[in-house]
């Protein structure tokens, strides 16, 4: 069984998403792992270009780059993980982006849609 291709990119304040396009436009990845700032936030241009990714049923993983950090759906703004989430962002709970990468190359062999692939992130 030959595992899905994921890669995982690191969000920053002023991101402009032009990695994830870029990787979007040479089909490089099935998926990505977001490594987002605390609780999963990524800038308004990186949401705009995850938004593109899940426009094209791309798989995206958020997680966090905060060493003991968790995603959580605390706010309502652009960029948030709970915006994230309304456009089919799965959400990685407590697990760094690593982690995440690994439970998702495994999930993906099972299904895309992105509801299931939730439950595999959640205990």
């Amino acid at each position: 069984m030959k595992l899905a291709r994921v890669e995982i990119l690191l969000s920053y304040a002023g991101d402009d998403g032009m990695l994830l396009r870029s990787a979007l436009r040479s089909k490089i990845a099935d998926a990505f792992v977001i490594a987002g700032t605390g609780l999963g936030s990524v800038s308004s241009a990186m949401f705009d270009a995850i938004k593109e990714a899940r426009e094209s049923k791309i798989p995206v993983v958020i997680s966090t780059r905060v060493p003991t950090g968790r995603v959580f759906t605390l706010s309502a703004t652009k960029g948030s993980a709970l915006e994230l989430q309304k456009i089919g962002c799965v959400l990685a709970d407590n697990l760094n982006p690593q982690k995440a990468r690994v439970l998702l190359m495994l999930a993906l062999t099972k299904t895309k849609d992105p509801n299931d692939l939730q439950k595999y992130f959640y205990y």
